[in-house]
């Protein structure tokens, strides 16, 4: 039985040789991800180069999906390591400095998007590396932004860091973007993901990015934003298709309104017969272990149930143990469930960049 679902893994260094390529697209990959957050141009290339060869040999069409970076916020470089406790201070300055710790309770730090400070007020939250550390902002100014944190955790340079209650209104394309939407273009990639998506906007700017260097890569805006997700209708219309990144989102939200954000996201962009992919821990055990969890197995399903088009491989294909295995279980449980999916959805076309 032939699954309709597909299957997007992101090729790293677990999955990156011709022989592991060519397992994924057995097992049932679809479509590879590049994540343009890591690797160079010429490590991409090399990769492209081996998915074209392996498409050639098993005689299939395989999608190439590249993802960029966006404007990632993370604290700077740290002079070591912050063993933070709960009741402790951070201090958030403006110019560029080399985090320290000030005294027992206090550490001053700055971040890579510095205009954000001037955004922030009192009572709003920030959270570090990736949800783990959590800090409500007590005084704040366009130079100083001062957080008092309500639980322990250790920072290191270079961690994430998210803001929940704020509208950050930075541009989500850098410089870093721009140069690497030149590369997919001049690469032939089929699909574009735009990190970090604010508006409908944004997904019209890489539009017109793509254009100017003679693209025709589909556009896919990744809702891992809470001003995304109240903008959901705009983004979705303008939009070539959708990715739920469950990661930042999961972050960006209450964790409790997730599997709700999911369901409505999959749903209207179905209504509006745009792809949908879903995206983020679908599997992660398998990353160390050989067997997924029935937890695991079931947000596939459901997934699939919901009406998702796509379910999305991270950690587990890019640095897992078992990449082949992830697919095969990933595939197993698609066709399984499919059994009994009462599959209704009509697209006016299907073309080449159709996964």
């Amino acid at each position: 039985m032939q699954k309709r679902t597909k299957i997007l893994a992101t090729i790293g260094p677990a999955s990156d040789s011709v022989s592991m390529i060519e397992s994924l697209v057995r097992a049932g990959a679809n479509a590879f991800r590049m994540n343009f957050s890591h690797g160079t141009h010429e490590y991409h290339k090399e990769n492209l180069e081996k998915i074209k060869a392996v498409e050639e040999k098993l005689k299939t069409r395989i999608g190439i999906f590249q993802d960029i970076s966006g404007p990632k916020v993370r604290v700077g470089e740290l002079s070591e390591m912050f063993s933070l406790r709960s009741g402790d201070k951070l201090v958030f300055v403006k110019e560029k400095i080399i985090g320290e710790r000030v005294d027992e309770k206090t550490y001053k730090l700055c971040i890579n998007h510095p205009e954000i400070l001037a955004l922030m007020k009192e009572g709003e939250y920030i959270y570090l590396c990736d949800g783990a550390i959590r800090a409500k902002v007590v005084s704040a100014n366009a130079d100083i932004v001062e957080a008092v944190l309500e639980n322990s955790g250790i920072l290191t340079s270079n961690k994430g860091v998210n803001f929940p209650n704020t509208k950050l209104n930075i541009d989500v394309i850098t410089d870093k973007d721009e140069r690497d939407l030149e590369w997919g273009a001049r690469n032939g990639v089929h699909f574009v993901a735009v990190s970090f998506v604010q508006r409908a906007d944004d997904i019209l700017r890489v539009k017109r990015i793509l254009e100017g260097f003679g693209s025709k890569a589909r556009v896919f805006a990744k809702i891992e934003k809470f001003d995304a997700v109240e903008n959901i209708d705009e983004i979705i219309k303008v939009s070539d298709g959708i990715m739920v990144a469950r990661g930042d989102l999961g972050i960006e939200v209450p964790y409790y309104e997730v599997p709700n954000i999911q369901k409505m996201i999959i749903k209207k962009a179905n209504e509006h017969a745009k792809p949908v992919i879903t995206a983020t821990q679908m599997m992660l055990s398998m990353t160390q272990n050989e067997r997924a969890t029935r937890a695991e197995i079931s947000d596939v399903a459901n997934a699939v149930i919901d009406g998702t088009d796509v379910v999305m491989l991270s950690e587990e294909s890019a640095v897992g143990k078992h990449p082949d295995k992830v697919v095969e279980a990933m595939c197993n449980t698609i066709r399984e469930v499919e059994k009994m999916y009462p599959y209704y959805k009509r697209f006016d076309s299907h073309d080449e960049t159709d996964m």
